[in-house]
């Protein structure tokens, strides 16, 4: 029964996978909160890595920055930390949180093609984006 009820459950988050895809939702993670909540036993089961692995749209944020004392820039030092997260990671979990803003498509693509992506070119070394045009208007 137990190996039952585990294929069934792997075979719905595999479905529900292909669903937050195709639908392009964001999967908001608060790591700080997942832990002190239980919802998670530590940082490090979290399963951060496998919803990146799994391509789905993943942000990370901060519940209540004054009751759980945690900053943004918290979170990711505690991430990088505990899934050697890499600046590629960095950049794609930023431009999932853009992606996801509750802000209009052209104000979106302004600020990932005017900040977000120069400023992680900027930190590999790499020459100014000339090259990075902003897609057509909506």
């Amino acid at each position: 029964m137990r190996i039952h009820v585990s294929a069934t459950l792997a075979h719905a988050a595999r479905r529900l996978a292909g669903l937050r895809r195709l639908l392009r939702h964001s999967c908001r993670q608060r790591r700080k909160s997942n832990v002190d909540t239980g919802a998670v036993p530590s940082l490090e089961e979290h399963p951060i890595r496998h919803f990146i692995e799994q391509r789905f749209r993943v942000t990370v944020n901060t519940d209540n920055r004054l009751m759980s004392d945690v900053t943004l820039s918290e979170e990711f030092r505690r991430l990088s930390r505990a899934f050697a997260l890499t600046l590629d990671d960095v950049e794609k979990l930023t431009l999932n949180a853009m992606k996801s803003a509750f802000i209009g498509y052209d104000e979106r693509l302004t600020h990932i093609y005017g900040k977000i992506k120069p400023g992680f070119a900027k930190l590999r070394g790499e020459p100014a984006l000339a090259g990075y045009r902003l897609p057509p208007s909506a």
